[in-house]
């Protein structure tokens, strides 16, 4: 496994991990939904978009990094 994959898996887990936080603060149940169901994440990202950019901008660098390692945005 590449150092890059594993930055940017690091990188997404922090990501997702501050998306529950988020939750959480939101209300118990919506925590508990998306750590037990996680395509209602994107149902709280939809609602919920203003308290969820950071992790979400952290998620793009992710996906970021893993692009250029593939060698498709010409690293």
């Amino acid at each position: 496994m590449d150092v890059l994959n594993v930055v940017a898996f690091v990188i997404a887990l922090i990501a997702h991990i501050m998306l529950l936080i988020t939750a959480f603060k939101k209300a118990f149940v919506w925590g508990i939904f998306c750590l037990f169901f996680p395509v209602i994440i994107l149902l709280f990202i939809a609602i919920y978009f203003r308290e969820c950019v950071r992790p979400l901008i952290l998620y793009g660098i992710s996906i970021a990094i893993l692009l250029i390692n593939a060698g498709v945005l010409g690293g």
